[in-house]
């Protein structure tokens, strides 16, 4: 059965063009055209990372930790559900040779289907999660956000026809935008007294512009499809995919679910405002994510150039993530106390362990995109699974003793799972070097507890930036800046 369109729409393949207006992207320019579009992208994070950080400074002034800790807790289970009622689609309208409307179409009719009974059976159930929590008021926060599920997963078809063609400078300032909406409506609501359901107003606002802003830019115009040749297709690699990644955003209950048990509502809000804290200074590793699935899915026929091209990406997002993620920690014991208040402080001892995890993360996500990209899910479920049981696992046993820092050991427990996925990389595809990369890390992993080990943090840095190959590299990326600069 197929609704409302005609074949010849339906034929008519998605170009860069046609979607945003732009050149279509040779095959030559790709790796300029991902640094521009890397380029937009890290400028609109940059952007968000200051917005984001006054934002959460004034909300968390405004409404105190356990309001705070609420909300974010309730949120944590909606971006798990966001994450997982995707079903691998939107990665197949990016990595797939050859996207027609039709695809399209039929992503926007089932990611609407699915959001709305997704929505209506976590509805249902979510009563039952706060009486096993314990975390009185969670229920009715969590119904609020996840009444929007439909609303965010079709926002992700157009903007995903705009990632297809690279088009990042379209969509950076929609994101940006919803940022700012999203603070311009908590923060007063916040001022007058309305504690956790301010944040829930401000994320209901986000959501519909950013979805109003994806389908106007994208010029987008969905047409309800069914057609069950197609439907299998995309969930024949979606649903591969998907299983990986519902392992994976596990993570994001770990927090309320264990956290919440063990420590309540403010104990979720330590976490979480760290947890958020590294994820807004992370902004480099959701762009390298970003264009990583578009630029390697173009070269998953070229494993050697694929191979070369996530060696590049490792070592580049590891000194970028690095810098920033050490640099605040150097600060953190002073600026902390200052932006948030007193009460906040102990998110200075969880910080460098969260951010050990999310460096760790750089260099695997290229691993992981590789193999994504040539079907090799299962693989990644693996390494997920593994991650997740050794993350998980110690939270259950550190949260209880340690309480909010327990989490923070629980990401250094992690780490050992990476080891897994670079074996499963090196024999299907061909490992990335990530030597130098990984001397950066440590490196940077040293400086991160400069107010625990005092000087001795240095001594790594230093050898570091000495290494012959660090020289060597960072001459290159000079080259290439310059080169960018005057290509344009």
């Amino acid at each position: 059965m197929r609704l409302g369109w005609s074949r010849k729409r339906e034929d008519r393949p998605v170009t860069a063009q046609r979607v945003s207006g732009d050149i279509a992207i040779p095959p030559t320019n790709l790796r300029g055209q991902a640094l521009k579009g890397g380029a937009f992208l890290a400028g609109r994070h940059s952007l968000s990372l200051v917005i984001h950080l006054l934002g959460v400074t004034l909300l968390t002034r405004a409404i105190g930790s356990h309001d705070y800790g609420l909300y974010i807790g309730a949120f944590g289970v909606q971006s798990y559900l966001a994450a997982i009622s995707q079903l691998g689609l939107i990665v197949f309208l990016v990595r797939h040779d050859a996207i027609t409307d039709a695809e399209f179409d039929q992503a926007f009719t089932l990611l609407g289907a699915i959001g709305v009974t997704v929505a209506a059976i976590v509805y249902i159930a979510l009563p039952t999660v706060e009486t096993w929590i314990g975390i009185e008021a969670f229920a009715p926060v969590g119904r609020a956000l996840v009444v929007a599920l439909p609303i965010q997963l079709l926002a992700l078809v157009p903007m995903r026809r705009l990632e297809r063609a690279l088009n990042y400078r379209a969509i950076a300032p929609l994101e940006l935008g919803g940022y700012l909406a999203f603070y311009a409506v908590a923060l007063p609501l916040a001022h007058s007294g309305l504690g956790e359901w301010a944040p829930v107003a401000g994320f209901w606002t986000q959501q519909c512009l950013v979805a109003i802003g994806m389908y106007g830019v994208a010029r987008y115009r969905p047409r309800p499809r069914w057609d069950p040749d197609r439907i299998r297709e995309m969930l024949d690699y979606g649903v591969r995919y998907s299983g990986a990644q519902w392992i994976w955003q596990l993570r994001d209950v770990v927090n309320p679910i264990i956290v919440g048990r063990f420590g309540g509502p403010a104990a979720v809000a330590l976490v979480a405002l760290t947890v958020r804290l590294v994820d807004a200074l992370s902004f480099v590793k959701g762009v390298g994510w970003r264009v990583s699935l578009s630029v390697l899915g173009r070269l998953q026929k070229e494993p050697v150039r694929m191979v070369r091209a996530a060696s590049d990406g490792m070592r580049l997002q590891v000194l970028a993530l690095g810098a920033v993620l050490a640099g605040f920690g150097l600060v953190s014991q002073w600026a902390i106390p200052r932006l948030f208040g007193a009460e906040w402080l102990p998110v200075t001892v969880i910080y460098p362990f969260v951010a050990i995890g999310y460096l760790a993360h750089a260099i695997g996500q290229f691993e992981v995109a590789m193999l994504n990209v040539v079907d090799l899910t299962r693989r990644v479920a693996e390494f997920h699974l593994l991650h997740l049981l050794l993350f998980a696992g110690a939270a259950l046993i550190l949260v209880p003793r340690m309480g909010p820092v327990g989490y923070g050991w629980s990401e250094v427990a992690a780490v050992p799972s990476y080891a897994l996925l670079h074996a499963h990389t090196r024999r299907l595809i061909g490992g990335p070097d990530w030597r130098l990369a990984g001397l950066w890390w440590l490196a940077f992993v040293s400086l991160l507890f400069w107010h625990q080990i005092g000087w001795v943090s240095v001594i790594a840095p230093v050898i570091a930036m000495l290494w012959p190959g660090t020289l060597q590299q960072l001459q290159k990326y000079m080259v290439s800046a310059r080169q960018l600069r005057y290509a344009e």
